[in-house]
């Protein structure tokens, strides 16, 4: 089933049985994209909530297991779980590049400017109407990089236990600040105000960490002290993290 929600009261929209939604992928203006119980893709119109196209998936995905992408300029870019890439025109469904594999699982792109940001083995960047290589830096750790996120031409993203800002045009690094010892996040950072945050944490005890954008200077970690993974989201001047069932607020700078 496939619920659209009001953003301001929560109060159901719409929804879309017939759409078989196993995963949200993406969406934009035109268009919701989904990956469906049965292994395909598929974009459901927002006006009529009925579909435009279906196609077999290029790469793997599974309610399990889902792909994760992310949608601009008319690509719908799919990072599947065993990290293959693929870009498919969203008019269509057509595949326009890849599978091309960039890890070992699925990790969300990020899309700025006509470029694609993707983790994995390396963070690389690939001009998003081609899937040219424009840049690539390898990870230095064990776990690899995690998923990027962009904003004003600087890209972020977890490597291992560091937390790096490199620069959209050529990958190299302004900044770079360790601030895990093991097991930190996959997903992207979130940015808001002057910080970036992202997951971490050791054994026992998971939190979020804050590092000021401007100089990649740890302003302050926090952990509730229990396991289990977490998600961040930041609106109207917050940062949210949500773990174990308990929502925390928490001011940006």
């Amino acid at each position: 089933m496939l619920h659209a929600l009001n953003a301001q009261n929560g109060k159901e929209r719409w929804k879309a049985p017939a759409a078989e939604a196993a995963t949200l992928l993406a969406v934009d203006g035109e268009a919701v994209y989904i990956a469906t119980r049965g292994g395909e893709l598929r974009a459901v119109a927002l006006t009529s909530q009925t579909s435009l196209w279906t196609v077999p998936s290029p790469v793997r995905t599974s309610e399990k297991n889902p792909a994760a992408a992310a949608v601009a300029d008319g690509r719908l870019v799919v990072c599947g779980e065993d990290g293959q890439v693929v870009a498919l025109d969203t008019a269509r469904g057509k595949t326009l590049w890849g599978p091309a594999r960039h890890g070992t699982t699925a990790l969300a792109p990020a899309v700025a400017d006509g470029t694609v940001y993707l983790g994995g083995r390396s963070l690389t960047a690939l001009t998003l109407s081609t899937g040219e290589k424009k840049w690539s830096q390898p990870s230095g750790g064990g776990y690899g990089w995690g998923a990027p996120v962009v904003a004003k031409d600087v890209v972020y993203a977890v490597d291992t236990t560091d937390l790096s800002a490199r620069r959209t045009d050529d990958g190299t690094d302004a900044w770079t600040v360790t601030f895990a010892s093991e097991d930190s996040s996959q997903d992207a950072p979130v940015i808001a105000g002057n910080s970036v945050w992202a997951g971490a944490g050791d054994a026992g005890s998971r939190g979020v960490a804050a590092v000021d954008t401007r100089g990649g200077r740890l302003a302050w970690p926090y952990t509730q002290g229990t396991e289990g993974r977490g998600a961040l989201s930041a609106a109207g001047n917050r940062v949210f993290m949500l773990h174990n069932r308990t929502l925390t607020a928490m001011p940006v700078f």
